[in-house]
């Protein structure tokens, strides 16, 4: 279950960072700060996902 919660919210970041990133790059230049920390926590999120996917697997 938290897995897939963490997959989803991941997933879910990612498209707002590339649609911030889309809108910062067209011309709104004060949106590249929330666009790096959403990257940030998009890399995070990610990583804790495919750390719990080996974990799990090496488990089993």
């Amino acid at each position: 279950m938290l897995k897939m919660i963490g997959q989803a919210s991941a997933l879910a970041l990612g498209l707002v960072t590339v649609v911030l990133g889309v809108v910062a790059v067209a011309g709104h230049p004060e949106l590249w700060p929330f666009t790096i920390v959403a990257a940030v926590i998009t890399l995070v999120l990610a990583a804790l996902v495919l750390i719990e996917k080996r974990r799990t697997t090496a488990g089993k």
